[in-house]
């Protein structure tokens, strides 16, 4: 029989299994809540290993999602981006991109969050790169069936939400056609935005031989920030 020093056992008080479910909740809601590094994984961890203690508020739907069976992911790690990958292929803004690229932008996210759906697909994904002080939207998606179903609008509330991301002074995104989706969360347009008291340019390198032949330079270059 294999012997286990006590002195090493630290595994039970840090992982709670010495808690009351109510006590784990609520530590789940605090390391969200400070956000340091390695809590949201840390979230994500003790939430599959206590599945019984139910969702915690910053997980819950709102009132407003159709599909009552979807539930919403905190973290999305390097192998579970693969799930996401389908979901992204195809979207206008990443059309021509290799499967590996887009692969490596989810990888290298500050933040992601999803959706599942009762068989345990992947039918939302929201990332952002943030540096605590600013942070960019990218890659909002949910699977086309469940469009109709307000998911975009839970996703977005948790990606707000995520410490990368709720506390940074500008939170952008660009987007062709979304804009009424995004003012109902407070996004306006940057000409409308509050504007630094000196002026300034906002500038942009692109990679050579980026741009399609059928795009102007204007067009590229909104594209490429999208």
């Amino acid at each position: 029989m294999a012997q286990v020093r006590l002195d090493r056992v630290v595994c039970k008080a840090e992982l709670g299994q010495n808690r009351e479910p109510s006590e784990r909740l609520q530590v789940i809601e605090q390391l969200w809540r400070r956000g340091g590094p390695g809590d949201v994984e840390a979230v994500a961890r003790l939430l599959a290993l206590f599945p019984e203690l139910g969702t915690p508020a910053f997980l819950r739907l709102p009132d407003d999602v159709r599909d009552r069976a979807v539930r919403l992911q905190c973290a999305v790690d390097d192998e579970e981006v693969e799930e996401a990958l389908p979901l992204l292929e195809g979207l206008y803004w990443l059309v021509g991109l290799p499967r590996d690229e887009i692969r490596s932008a989810a990888r290298r996210s500050t933040a992601r969050v999803a959706a599942r759906d009762a068989s345990g697909r992947i039918v939302g994904f929201a990332r952002a790169v943030s540096d605590g002080k600013c942070a960019w939207i990218y890659d909002v998606a949910v699977a086309e069936h469940l469009r109709n179903a307000r998911i975009g609008g839970a996703l977005m509330g948790l990606l707000l939400d995520h410490p990368m991301v709720r506390g940074a002074r500008h939170v952008r995104l660009s987007t062709k056609d979304a804009m009424p989706f995004y003012r109902r969360l407070g996004f306006c347009n940057l000409d409308e935005a509050p504007r630094y008291p000196w002026k300034t340019t906002d500038m942009i390198k692109t990679r050579a031989g980026a741009r399609p032949a059928s795009e102007s330079a204007d067009e590229t270059e909104a594209r490429a920030v999208t």
